[in-house]
Protein backbone atom coordinates (compact mmCIF):
# COMPACT_ATOMS: atom_id res chain seq x y z
CA UNK A 1 0.00 0.00 0.00
CA UNK A 2 1.06 3.59 -0.60
CA UNK A 3 1.75 5.90 2.36
CA UNK A 4 -0.47 8.98 2.63
CA UNK A 5 1.43 12.17 3.44
CA UNK A 6 -1.88 13.83 4.33
CA UNK A 7 -1.93 11.42 7.30
CA UNK A 8 1.67 12.35 8.18
CA UNK A 9 2.89 9.01 6.79
CA UNK A 10 6.50 9.20 5.63
CA UNK A 11 8.08 5.75 5.39
CA UNK A 12 11.80 5.37 6.06
CA UNK A 13 13.35 3.90 2.89
CA UNK A 14 17.03 4.50 3.75
CA UNK A 15 18.22 1.21 5.26
CA UNK A 16 21.34 2.88 6.67
CA UNK A 17 19.26 5.32 8.73
CA UNK A 18 17.03 2.49 9.97
CA UNK A 19 20.11 0.52 10.99
CA UNK A 20 21.49 3.61 12.74
CA UNK A 21 18.28 3.98 14.74
CA UNK A 22 18.68 0.44 16.00
CA UNK A 23 22.40 0.63 16.68
CA UNK A 24 22.19 3.94 18.59
CA UNK A 25 19.57 2.40 20.91
CA UNK A 26 22.05 -0.35 21.88
CA UNK A 27 19.24 -2.88 22.13
CA UNK A 28 19.80 -5.89 24.40
CA UNK A 29 18.04 -9.22 23.90
CA UNK A 30 15.86 -8.58 26.97
CA UNK A 31 14.80 -5.02 26.07
CA UNK A 32 11.14 -4.18 25.48
CA UNK A 33 10.83 -1.68 22.62
CA UNK A 34 8.05 0.80 21.90
CA UNK A 35 7.68 1.76 18.23
CA UNK A 36 5.36 4.62 17.26
CA UNK A 37 3.86 4.01 13.82
CA UNK A 38 5.03 0.78 12.24
CA UNK A 39 4.00 1.50 8.65
CA UNK A 40 4.95 -1.50 6.48
CA UNK A 41 7.13 -2.94 9.26
CA UNK A 42 10.63 -2.34 7.92
CA UNK A 43 11.97 -0.97 11.21
CA UNK A 44 9.76 -3.35 13.19
CA UNK A 45 11.61 -6.27 11.58
CA UNK A 46 14.99 -4.95 12.68
CA UNK A 47 13.74 -4.30 16.21
CA UNK A 48 12.25 -7.80 16.50
CA UNK A 49 15.59 -9.36 15.57
CA UNK A 50 17.45 -7.53 18.35
CA UNK A 51 15.00 -7.21 21.26
CA UNK A 52 13.00 -9.36 23.62
CA UNK A 53 9.70 -7.76 22.69
CA UNK A 54 8.38 -5.03 20.40
CA UNK A 55 5.15 -3.10 20.88
CA UNK A 56 4.24 -1.30 17.66
CA UNK A 57 1.37 1.18 17.92
CA UNK A 58 -0.18 1.93 14.54
CA UNK A 59 -3.10 4.32 14.03
CA UNK A 60 -3.82 3.50 10.39
CA UNK A 61 -6.16 0.49 10.15
CA UNK A 62 -4.73 -0.72 6.84
CA UNK A 63 -1.14 -0.65 8.08
CA UNK A 64 -2.18 -2.24 11.39
CA UNK A 65 -3.77 -5.15 9.49
CA UNK A 66 -0.71 -5.49 7.28
CA UNK A 67 1.58 -5.58 10.35
CA UNK A 68 -0.55 -8.17 12.15
CA UNK A 69 -0.42 -10.41 9.09
CA UNK A 70 3.30 -9.87 8.51
CA UNK A 71 4.28 -10.65 12.11
CA UNK A 72 1.67 -13.29 12.86
CA UNK A 73 4.43 -15.84 13.39
CA UNK A 74 6.61 -13.62 15.59
CA UNK A 75 5.64 -14.09 19.23
CA UNK A 76 7.80 -11.15 20.35
CA UNK A 77 5.96 -8.59 18.20
CA UNK A 78 2.71 -7.08 19.48
CA UNK A 79 0.73 -4.80 17.17
CA UNK A 80 -1.60 -2.33 18.91
CA UNK A 81 -4.19 -0.59 16.74
CA UNK A 82 -4.81 2.97 17.87
CA UNK A 83 -3.54 6.48 18.43
CA UNK A 84 -0.32 6.68 20.47
CA UNK A 85 -1.80 9.68 22.30
CA UNK A 86 -4.86 7.73 23.43
CA UNK A 87 -4.05 4.02 23.88
CA UNK A 88 -2.81 2.59 27.17
CA UNK A 89 0.97 2.46 26.91
CA UNK A 90 2.66 -0.86 27.68
CA UNK A 91 5.72 -1.08 29.88
CA UNK A 92 8.80 -0.48 27.76
CA UNK A 93 12.56 -0.03 28.14
CA UNK A 94 13.34 1.96 25.01
CA UNK A 95 11.57 3.89 22.26
CA UNK A 96 12.91 3.39 18.74
CA UNK A 97 10.84 4.93 16.00
CA UNK A 98 10.26 6.90 12.85
CA UNK A 99 7.08 8.52 14.25
CA UNK A 100 4.46 10.80 12.72
CA UNK A 101 5.92 14.23 13.34
CA UNK A 102 2.69 15.98 14.27
CA UNK A 103 2.26 13.94 17.49
CA UNK A 104 5.73 14.47 18.95
CA UNK A 105 5.13 17.46 21.23
CA UNK A 106 1.95 16.01 22.72
CA UNK A 107 3.54 12.56 23.08
CA UNK A 108 6.40 13.86 25.22
CA UNK A 109 3.96 15.95 27.26
CA UNK A 110 2.06 12.72 27.86
CA UNK A 111 5.18 10.88 29.05
CA UNK A 112 5.97 13.65 31.52
CA UNK A 113 2.44 14.17 32.83
CA UNK A 114 1.92 10.41 33.27
CA UNK A 115 5.35 10.19 34.95
CA UNK A 116 6.59 7.71 32.35
CA UNK A 117 10.26 8.60 32.85
CA UNK A 118 11.60 5.16 33.74
CA UNK A 119 12.69 4.21 30.22
CA UNK A 120 16.35 3.99 29.25
CA UNK A 121 16.42 5.98 26.04
CA UNK A 122 14.49 7.11 22.99
CA UNK A 123 16.07 7.07 19.53
CA UNK A 124 13.95 8.53 16.75
CA UNK A 125 13.74 10.76 13.72
CA UNK A 126 12.23 14.21 14.35
CA UNK A 127 11.85 17.42 12.32
CA UNK A 128 15.03 19.47 12.19
CA UNK A 129 13.21 22.43 13.82
CA UNK A 130 11.93 20.23 16.64
CA UNK A 131 15.50 19.02 17.31
CA UNK A 132 16.67 22.65 17.53
CA UNK A 133 13.95 23.58 20.02
CA UNK A 134 14.50 20.62 22.36
CA UNK A 135 18.21 21.41 22.64
CA UNK A 136 17.74 25.11 23.48
CA UNK A 137 19.05 26.29 26.86
CA UNK A 138 17.67 29.03 29.14
CA UNK A 139 18.67 32.45 27.87
CA UNK A 140 18.86 31.38 24.22
CA UNK A 141 16.44 32.68 21.60
CA UNK A 142 13.33 30.53 21.13
CA UNK A 143 13.66 28.85 24.55
CA UNK A 144 9.96 28.17 25.08
CA UNK A 145 7.65 25.69 26.79
CA UNK A 146 8.86 22.71 24.73
CA UNK A 147 12.51 23.65 25.36
CA UNK A 148 11.82 24.04 29.09
CA UNK A 149 10.15 20.64 29.25
CA UNK A 150 13.13 18.89 27.65
CA UNK A 151 15.60 20.96 29.69
CA UNK A 152 13.88 19.78 32.89
CA UNK A 153 13.41 16.11 32.05
CA UNK A 154 15.75 14.96 29.26
CA UNK A 155 19.27 15.00 27.93
CA UNK A 156 19.19 15.28 24.13
CA UNK A 157 21.89 14.37 21.61
CA UNK A 158 21.48 15.21 17.93
CA UNK A 159 23.23 12.35 16.16
CA UNK A 160 22.90 13.37 12.52
CA UNK A 161 20.76 15.20 9.99
CA UNK A 162 18.48 13.07 7.83
CA UNK A 163 17.79 14.16 4.23
CA UNK A 164 14.28 14.36 2.83
CA UNK A 165 15.14 11.60 0.37
CA UNK A 166 15.41 9.08 3.23
CA UNK A 167 11.59 8.99 3.30
CA UNK A 168 8.81 8.09 0.90
CA UNK A 169 6.99 10.37 0.28
CA UNK A 170 9.47 13.08 1.12
CA UNK A 171 8.45 15.32 4.04
CA UNK A 172 8.40 19.09 3.58
CA UNK A 173 11.13 19.57 6.21
CA UNK A 174 14.60 18.27 6.93
CA UNK A 175 14.87 15.75 9.75
CA UNK A 176 17.30 14.86 12.52
CA UNK A 177 18.10 11.59 14.24
CA UNK A 178 18.15 12.22 17.99
CA UNK A 179 18.79 10.27 21.17
CA UNK A 180 16.77 11.32 24.20
CA UNK A 181 17.61 10.08 27.70
CA UNK A 182 15.65 10.87 30.89
CA UNK A 183 17.76 12.94 33.28
CA UNK A 184 19.15 10.97 36.20
CA UNK A 185 21.85 13.26 37.53
CA UNK A 186 21.27 15.76 40.31
CA UNK A 187 19.26 18.56 38.77
CA UNK A 188 20.11 22.26 38.84
CA UNK A 189 17.82 24.85 40.42
CA UNK A 190 16.08 25.92 37.22
CA UNK A 191 15.56 22.32 36.09
CA UNK A 192 13.91 21.50 39.41
CA UNK A 193 11.57 24.49 39.15
CA UNK A 194 10.49 23.65 35.60
CA UNK A 195 10.06 19.99 36.52
CA UNK A 196 7.74 21.02 39.35
CA UNK A 197 5.75 23.36 37.11
CA UNK A 198 5.17 20.65 34.50
CA UNK A 199 4.28 17.98 37.04
CA UNK A 200 1.82 20.40 38.69
CA UNK A 201 0.54 21.87 35.45
CA UNK A 202 -2.97 22.53 36.79
CA UNK A 203 -1.62 25.07 39.29
CA UNK A 204 -0.99 28.72 38.54
CA UNK A 205 2.72 29.42 38.24
CA UNK A 206 2.69 31.78 41.24
CA UNK A 207 1.12 29.19 43.56
CA UNK A 208 3.36 26.39 42.30
CA UNK A 209 6.58 28.38 42.86
CA UNK A 210 5.47 29.47 46.34
CA UNK A 211 4.73 25.88 47.31
CA UNK A 212 8.03 24.63 45.87
CA UNK A 213 10.16 27.27 47.63
CA UNK A 214 8.32 26.71 50.89
CA UNK A 215 8.66 22.91 50.81
CA UNK A 216 12.17 22.67 49.39
CA UNK A 217 13.81 25.92 50.42
CA UNK A 218 16.72 24.27 52.21
CA UNK A 219 17.86 22.33 49.14
CA UNK A 220 16.98 24.96 46.54
CA UNK A 221 18.03 28.17 48.31
CA UNK A 222 20.40 26.75 50.94
CA UNK A 223 18.29 28.30 53.68
CA UNK A 224 14.96 27.79 55.38
CA UNK A 225 12.10 29.42 53.48
CA UNK A 226 8.81 30.02 55.27
CA UNK A 227 5.56 30.28 53.34
CA UNK A 228 5.58 34.03 53.96
CA UNK A 229 9.18 34.24 52.68
CA UNK A 230 8.16 32.35 49.55
CA UNK A 231 5.25 34.74 48.93
CA UNK A 232 7.55 37.76 49.33
CA UNK A 233 10.04 36.29 46.85
CA UNK A 234 7.36 35.73 44.22
CA UNK A 235 5.74 39.11 44.90
CA UNK A 236 9.11 40.71 44.13
CA UNK A 237 8.86 39.56 40.50
CA UNK A 238 8.22 42.99 38.97
CA UNK A 239 5.82 43.33 36.06
CA UNK A 240 4.99 39.62 35.99
CA UNK A 241 1.56 39.48 37.64
CA UNK A 242 -0.23 38.39 34.46
CA UNK A 243 2.40 35.77 33.66
CA UNK A 244 2.36 34.32 37.18
CA UNK A 245 -1.40 33.96 37.00
CA UNK A 246 -1.05 31.51 34.08
CA UNK A 247 -0.25 27.79 34.00
CA UNK A 248 2.97 26.51 32.47
CA UNK A 249 1.45 25.29 29.19
CA UNK A 250 -0.17 28.69 28.62
CA UNK A 251 3.13 30.57 28.42
CA UNK A 252 4.47 32.01 25.18
CA UNK A 253 8.11 31.57 24.21
CA UNK A 254 8.86 35.12 25.34
CA UNK A 255 7.18 34.55 28.71
CA UNK A 256 9.22 31.40 29.35
CA UNK A 257 12.35 33.45 28.73
CA UNK A 258 11.23 36.16 31.16
CA UNK A 259 10.36 33.57 33.82
CA UNK A 260 13.72 31.80 33.38
CA UNK A 261 15.68 35.02 33.89
CA UNK A 262 13.68 35.95 37.00
CA UNK A 263 14.11 32.50 38.54
CA UNK A 264 17.87 32.63 38.02
CA UNK A 265 17.97 36.02 39.78
CA UNK A 266 16.30 34.78 42.95
CA UNK A 267 18.83 31.97 43.35
CA UNK A 268 21.84 34.25 43.05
Amino acid sequence: MEPDKNKDQHIMIDSKISARLVSEAKIAHHDVILEIGGGPGNLTELLAEKSGEVYTIEKDDAYASLLKEKFAGRSNVKIISGNILEVDLPRFDKIVSNPPYQILQEFFYRLVLEKRQNFKCCVMTVPYGFAKLITKMPGEDEFGVLSALFYAFYDVEVIEEVPKGAFEPEPRVLSSLVKIVPKKREAEFLQIVFEYLFLHDTQKIKNAIIKLLWNRGNSLMKRKITKNDAKKIVDSFEGMAELLDKKIFQLSTEEVGVLSKQLLRIQS
